[in-house]
């Protein structure tokens, strides 16, 4: 029986605190309804906007790659370029690592971005495009016969 009571004397606090506190907004004049008589009540509104950063890459063949094919001696490929698409709230840097670094130490591959240089420093916008263009000359006939591939990492830091 002693449960019962203070489980019951519990849940009768509870629904009276909830009570309690659903009409705790309410204001109350005294007199309301009289000649020249206001009441007023403040609101405060309030919305948080979060960081927000969105990084997008295209390249102009399959699989977020760059392909010159099969080159031979004095082949002098046409460029290609990554497409770098960045929407971000707040101001961003773009840094880039290139893993390998076959293609530029073989064959003298020049990059429209150096790896590292923070490309795009204080940027900040929704689309915001940048083009990293890579290009190989002439193909050298001391280069050895062979695969060669780097992997280029893109980095977008909000500041």
């Amino acid at each position: 029986m002693k449960k019962l009571v203070v489980v019951s004397i519990l849940i009768v606090a509870v629904v009276f605190g909830l009570v309690a506190y659903a009409t705790a907004d309410t204001v109350v004049y005294p007199g309301a309804g009289a000649p020249n008589q206001s009441a007023s009540g403040s609101v405060t509104v309030r919305a948080v906007v979060n960081p927000k950063l969105t990084l997008s890459l295209t390249t102009p063949d399959a699989a977020q790659t760059l392909d010159f094919g099969s080159l031979n001696p004095g082949d002098d490929p046409a460029a290609k370029a990554v497409g770098i698409l960045v929407s971000s709230n707040k101001a961003f840097a773009i840094d880039k690592a290139v893993a390998g670094n076959d293609l530029v130490t073989v064959f003298g591959m020049t990059m429209s971005y150096a790896p590292g240089l923070g490309v795009a420093t204080g940027a900040k916008g929704q689309n915001v495009s940048f083009t990293d263009s890579y290009d190989i000359p002439a193909v050298a006939w001391t280069v050895n016969p062979g695969t060669y591939v780097d992997t280029v990492t893109y980095t977008v830091t909000q500041n």
